[in-house]
């Protein structure tokens, strides 16, 4: 559920997604630890069902 959450793009981040400004500011490795993975535009999913899965 967070990786859709973090992937999704936010008008406040200047069109980018919370995912992608921290790992310009800190490292794709810190991401990897956290268990966070990029999820496509066309596959993010901010609905209810996301939670039945």
């Amino acid at each position: 559920m967070m990786c859709h959450n973090s992937s999704h793009t936010r008008k406040k981040l200047n069109n980018r997604s919370a995912y992608r400004l921290f790992s310009t500011l800190h490292s794709e490795e810190i991401l990897e630890k956290l268990h966070q993975k990029l999820i496509p535009a066309n596959e993010i999913n901010l609905t209810p069902m996301l939670l039945k899965k």
